[in-house]
């Protein structure tokens, strides 16, 4: 009776195992259906100006590519293209000087790039009087810009984003017009244009390469390389030139 009693509370308690083994398993399975649907859909289309999608609910599985990406902020370029930048800039600023309305010496440049510049140029009367205005204009006009972006950018006097208006960053929607024309209609006319060409111009190509094979395949067995066939060609062309000439003697022929 002991050994019995024994016996039916390990079964009852192998039973009650098993029922919570059922239950987790549900619970993983309801666990990984609201994982499954919490997934956020991605455009078929996705361009610069696509939100990006909610990735909260399963951030912390997503590779660490992922957070670098997220945590990269644009900063200063390298020597390597600074100094190229200065030293242009430096040119441009010869250049410029070169057409300062000091004396008409000073412009040989102009001279020199006459020929390719003619008739593209704009000409006035405006004077030295003129220039000198125009060039104190545009250089107070720089360096206004200068020190409102040190004052913005740097010293933080006022927020960015009062300036940085939603509808100026996108350019009046010309940008966002053309990354949805890329990224709709566009995507899929190259994806037209890129079958065309794969389908009927490398397919025509190709084709013509393939018809050239082939019928150099078979043509090859004329050609085998071999002695006793061109000498067994050459057998049968005398034997049929000679009957050919034999016919007509006789008359039989036309």
């Amino acid at each position: 009776l002991e050994k019995a009693m024994t016996k039916l509370t390990d079964a009852t308690e192998g039973v009650s195992q098993a029922e919570a083994a059922v239950v987790e398993a549900q619970a993983a399975a309801e666990a990984a259906a609201n994982d499954t649907a919490s997934v956020p859909t991605v455009p078929e289309y996705v361009t610069a100006f696509t939100e990006k999608p909610d990735v909260s609910a399963f951030e912390d599985r997503l590779p660490d590519s992922y957070r670098e990406r997220q945590e990269y902020h644009p900063h200063e370029s390298p020597w390597t293209m600074t100094l190229p930048l200065v030293a242009l800039a430096g040119l441009a600023a010869v250049g410029g000087a070169m057409n300062l309305p000091f004396a008409h010496d000073l412009h040989f440049l102009g001279n020199w790039l006459e020929p390719s510049l003619f008739g593209n140029e704009a000409h006035g009367d405006t004077g030295a009087f003129g220039k000198w205005v125009l060039a104190f204009i545009a250089i107070a006009v720089a360096i206004t810009a200068v020190v409102a972006a040190f004052a913005v950018y740097l010293q933080r006097r006022v927020d960015p984003e009062q300036i940085e208006q939603k509808r100026l960053g996108l350019a009046v929607d010309y940008d966002k017009g053309l990354a949805d024309l890329a990224g709709g209609p566009g995507y899929r006319s190259f994806d037209l244009v890129a079958w065309f060409d794969r389908t009927f111009v490398d397919g025509a190509v190709n084709g013509i390469a393939t018809l050239t094979s082939g019928v150099g395949e078979r043509l090859r067995v004329l050609q085998p390389g071999y002695v006793r066939s061109y000498a067994l060609a050459v057998t049968l062309g005398t034997v049929f030139a000679g009957l050919w000439f034999i016919v007509r003697l006789w008359g039989v022929g036309p």
